[in-house]
């Protein structure tokens, strides 16, 4: 019992921080799209502009999931707290693509490789976690 409650806190904080990374990375997506040439800012010139813009496909990767595998992650915790059975197995499902999806955004923006980590860092923790599973 002890060791599912640790489990489902730790899955709800993953989900507060993919919930957030997808929120906050969706809400810049909108500004990058909205992104023109002003001289004397930050972007001063068109190559500036197209410099912020080629991020795009990296931001759409990471903003999917971090909403989709941050609702996932709600549904686990809750349902290792009532103790479903499916809620094993649809996180170490989950975890895998998790893996697979922060992967991929590390190698299209590899200056995300820090969140992504953490990400990588939790779902290894799950699986071995889930070798305590095969005996109960």
């Amino acid at each position: 019992m002890k060791n599912r409650r640790w489990l489902a806190a730790s899955t709800g904080v993953v989900a507060i921080f993919l919930l957030i990374e997808g929120g906050w990375t969706a809400w810049i997506i909108d500004g990058v799209h909205q992104l023109e040439v002003i001289p004397g800012s930050t972007f001063a010139t068109a190559e500036d502009v197209a410099w912020a813009k080629s991020y795009l496909p990296a931001m759409y990767v990471v903003a999917i999931e971090g909403l989709l595998f941050g609702a996932i992650a709600v549904v686990g915790a809750i349902g290792l707290l009532t103790e479903r059975l499916w809620a094993r197995r649809m996180l170490l499902v989950a975890s895998v693509l998790l893996t697979l999806t922060a992967a991929v955004a590390i190698g299209m923006a590899p200056h995300k490789w820090d969140m992504q980590g953490i990400f990588i860092l939790f779902c290894v923790l799950l699986w071995w976690e889930s070798k305590k599973w095969r005996g109960e």
